[in-house]
């Protein structure tokens, strides 16, 4: 992969597969993720070769890319030596206990016993202690080249035969005795198959030749794909906060709006949640009615165009069609149509590069955006994982994170973790603070200008255009101060 960073980087943005599974990737510390993965697109999880202990600088290396609308996260496998080239990563399916796990592998040739019953056994131990009632896929290079494998009486799984070596006694029979079937019989140009895949027993699956792969097959591996039927992954919610555009608001007329409410009527009797939850409703309603809502565009690449569009749906039409028909022509046109796209998409993408040199001096932000993508990772992470925890919700999150920290203060008289709970229920008493609409004021002059919402809804760009808002804001935060409590969402950033 080192010498193929542009060509994964636009395959895996312009191709419909969810995850990538790569072996051999020969990456080390020098190489970043969105060199080959566009962050906004997936997240990586990898393992690259340890040139200490190995004493190689190339070879070897396993990597999975998953599309960042699933939620996936790394999984700690019981052996995790840097000496394996073995990664697992947990994809979350609607039901908690129909998850997938994927295991990817990379054993190289003329490899010891330990090495192969190393891999071996942590694929066991995955599956005895962790999987329950999931699903296992188990995919790579395992160079067991001399077996032969043939179909089963079922013709679900393929069994293997002349096995004898002590390393493939080991590994095959520890393997199959999980329940896992071997599904892969496509050979490579030498009729060996060095790449296996291992499936759970109960998995709605189908193999088959990548027609479209990454680069062009090679005569020991053979480009695949695997597709598991009616599998309902979950997705990770989306931003659903209005954007408003600003730039299209008449912050005169709808200030004047403001200054006709009868604010003290509303806020009367009212507790400073109930306050703040009716200012935040009325103000919304306002600008629902008096701005405009900008629509929250797709993620696409830079260098993406109508064309290059067009030309996607043509070949992927083309394709669709001849799964269905196996119609060779159909199979043609669709090559005809690939050549195309990788040509013209290549070409835009060139171009887009030579821009950004080009303007380097007039514009050298997008010079440093450009950069800065390249070494960005996905920030977010779709999940939060401690010892054998896994929190997926905000909630849960904030759960574990509770429990980790919490061992950090400890009660010198008992050696235990201190607890906060019974303190919980104390008012806080904050005497005579109070706020003017001075100090408000001063405090909106302070933000920046930008229509980035808060995580209250609000943003800088409207509450500093809104003098108005000044006086509710000043009520609401001095009956925050009088009594003592404070509203969740404000504790939050």
């Amino acid at each position: 992969m080192r010498t193929k960073a542009d060509i994964v980087h636009s395959f895996s943005a312009q191709m419909d597969y969810d995850i990538f599974v790569f072996v051999e990737t020969w990456l080390n510390a020098s190489f970043f993720d969105s060199e080959f993965f566009d962050s906004n697109l997936f997240n990586v999880f990898r393992k690259d070769r340890d040139a200490a202990k190995t004493g190689c600088l190339r070879g070897g290396g396993v990597l999975i890319a998953v599309k960042r609308q699933l939620r996936a996260f790394l999984f700690p496998l019981n052996n995790d030596d840097s000496l394996l080239d073995q990664i697992c990563v947990c994809i979350s399916c609607h039901s908690a206990q129909d998850s997938i796990y994927l295991l990817a592998s990379y054993i190289p040739p003329d490899s010891s016993f330990e090495l192969y019953k190393a891999h071996a056994n942590n694929v066991a131990s995955l599956v005895l202690n962790n999987l329950n009632d999931n699903h296992l896929c188990v995919l790579g290079d395992f160079n067991l080249c001399k077996i032969n494998w043939s179909a089963s009486i079922s013709n679900y799984s393929l069994t293997p035969t002349n096995v004898s070596a002590n390393h493939e006694l080991y590994f095959i029979d520890n393997i199959l005795s999980l329940n896992l079937c071997q599904v892969n019989n496509f050979v490579n140009s030498l009729n060996r198959i060095l790449d296996l895949i291992f499936v759970s027993d109960n998995l709605s699956y189908k193999v088959s030749e990548c027609l479209n792969p990454v680069t062009p097959k090679d005569k020991h591996h053979l480009p695949l794909v695997v597709k598991l039927d009616f599998y309902c992954f979950a997705s990770v919610p989306s931003d659903d906060i209005l954007s408003f555009n600003y730039a299209l608001c008449d912050f005169s007329s709808f200030n004047e709006l403001l200054l006709d409410i009868n604010w003290d009527n509303l806020f009367a009797d009212l507790d400073t949640f109930s306050s703040f939850t009716t200012f935040k409703s009325i103000l919304c309603k306002l600008c629902l009615d008096n701005i405009p809502v900008r629509k929250k565009k797709p993620y696409r690449l830079p260098w993406y165009s109508k064309d290059l569009k067009k030309l996607k749906n043509l070949k992927n039409n083309y394709f669709k069609k001849f799964k269905s028909t196996k119609n060779h022509s159909f199979f043609v046109k669709y090559k005809r149509a690939l050549k195309n796209f990788n040509y013209l998409n290549k070409s835009l993408y060139n171009n887009y590069i030579c821009s950004i040199e080009l303007n380097i001096k007039s514009n050298p932000k997008t010079f440093w955006n450009y950069i800065k993508s390249k070494r960005s990772f996905a920030s977010v992470p779709t999940g939060v994982f401690l010892d054998n925890n896994y929190a997926q919700t905000s909630s849960e999150a904030a759960n574990l994170f509770a429990e980790f920290f919490k061992y950090n203060f400890v009660d010198e008289d008992h050696d235990q973790p201190c607890d906060f709970s019974s303190n919980l229920d104390y008012s806080l008493d904050l005497g005579a603070l109070c706020l003017s609409s001075e100090d408000i004021s001063n405090a909106l002059v302070k933000l920046k200008s930008s229509s980035q919402t808060d995580v209250d809804g609000l943003s800088a760009v409207l509450i500093k255009n809104c003098p108005a808002l000044v006086y509710p804001l000043k009520v609401i935060f001095n009956k925050s101060l009088s009594s003592g409590s404070f509203i969740d969402a404000w504790k939050l950033t």
